[in-house]
């Protein structure tokens, strides 16, 4: 099937949209999620993507008038870690407590901003493509729209964090330096057990990539 791509900037008003496409085409295979052993998200986790669209950097595909995919963008700073921090320190649900940890503990293992010497980065959070359209250059013709609006927004610093190992594999491909990898089993909660268990599978490490425009 040849694709006619459309992108249009995500709004506030399409949540509801956006979280029946990430139930649908995301979670299902979200390695944080099977690696609890779980096949529902919480409601904060689901909350928790949504609320990167309030940035207003996020993008949806489209083929034909289908939605096909989304790329979830925001920009981080500084004092990111401190803001994690409330957020792990606010939060009620055990559950997700734990993976507000692990992004926590993720950012502060990084060592995002002594390695790329900068104060603010364009991120991409979450890349989710319909199934029936995948290896069909959906997800590089995102993350290029996303990189044109970096760019707009006069970023010179780009990273993305990957839980998959298909993912981390695309970017490793392209000219984007990983900076930070991580098994999974290398995270572990306040009482100092793993927070993910993996078991015969290829998405053993956590991933962050880079790339200087």
């Amino acid at each position: 099937m040849e694709t006619e791509l459309q992108f249009k900037l995500i709004t506030k008003d399409e949540k509801p949209e956006i979280r029946q496409f990430l139930l649908d085409n995301y979670f299902p295979d979200d390695q944080i999620l099977l690696s609890n052993g779980r096949v529902q998200p919480t409601e904060g986790e689901i909350q928790f993507m949504l609320d990167i669209i309030d940035e207003n950097l996020s993008f949806k595909a489209y083929n034909r008038g289908e939605l096909c995919g989304i790329i979830l963008n925001g920009e981080f700073d500084r004092n990111c870690v401190q803001e994690q921090q409330q957020k792990v320190d606010s939060c009620r649900c055990e559950i997700f407590k734990k993976i507000l940890e692990f992004f926590l503990a993720w950012e502060i293992d990084t060592h995002r901003w002594e390695i790329l010497e900068c104060d603010k980065v364009f991120n991409i959070h979450v890349i989710a493509v319909k199934s029936s359209y995948r290896r069909k250059g959906i997800m590089k013709a995102l993350v290029n729209r996303s990189l044109e609006c970096a760019k707009q927004l006069e970023h010179t610093s780009v990273t993305v964090d990957c839980t998959s190992f298909y993912t981390a594999k695309y970017f490793q491909k392209t000219d984007w330096n990983c900076i930070f990898s991580l098994p999974f089993v290398h995270f572990k909660d306040n009482q100092g057990n793993p927070i993910f268990v993996k078991k015969n599978s290829p998405h053993l490490h956590v991933t962050t990539f880079h790339l200087q425009i």
